[in-house]
């Protein structure tokens, strides 16, 4: 044999798969070429603009509200579209009662420890009353903080002339 001959025996004995080995098939979806790198898969990451999931329901942590109807009623009533209209005392209990319109513009009377939509009635004064409204943070955890709606005169600033 020839030297050239012995050259292309040994390059087909190479190109064949061996004993037991098995010509690689490329993955359906990948590229042949060798210059094109496949796209890296996000397997087990979270997404960057959904709120991290704080609490597992195991623990018994509070879950967000969902989005639902209000129901009719005041305890349909939002804290921050309330306004304060007056506020009148019972003669027989002497406790003190508020007259709220919400954005449908219809009255409701409101007495201490009433539940509204969004929070509770903690008191009511003469001029003010004093609400405690539930939000949910940015964080996903369930707040509550102190909201006073004050009466406003209707003449104006409320003084007399001078």
């Amino acid at each position: 044999m020839t030297g050239s001959a012995i050259e292309v025996s040994l390059m087909l004995l190479l190109a064949l798969p061996g004993r037991g080995e098995t010509q690689k098939r490329p993955v359906q979806g990948q590229a042949n070429s060798p210059g094109v790198a496949a796209a890296p898969r996000a397997v087990g990451r979270r997404d960057p603009f959904k709120l991290p999931a704080r609490a597992t329901a195991g623990r018994g942590a509070l879950q967000a509200p969902r989005v639902t109807a209000r129901p009719p009623g005041r305890r349909g009533l939002l804290i921050g579209d309330l306004k304060l209209n007056g506020v009148v005392r019972e003669e027989s209990s002497h406790c003190m009662i508020a007259l709220v319109t919400g954005n449908t513009k219809v009255t409701y009377f409101l007495r201490e420890n009433d539940a509204l939509y969004d929070g509770t009635v903690l008191r009511i004064m003469p001029d003010s009353i004093e609400l405690k409204q539930n939000y949910l943070d940015p964080d996903g955890e369930v707040r509550s903080r102190q909201v006073i709606k004050r009466l406003i005169p209707q003449g104006g600033t409320g003084g007399e002339g001078q």
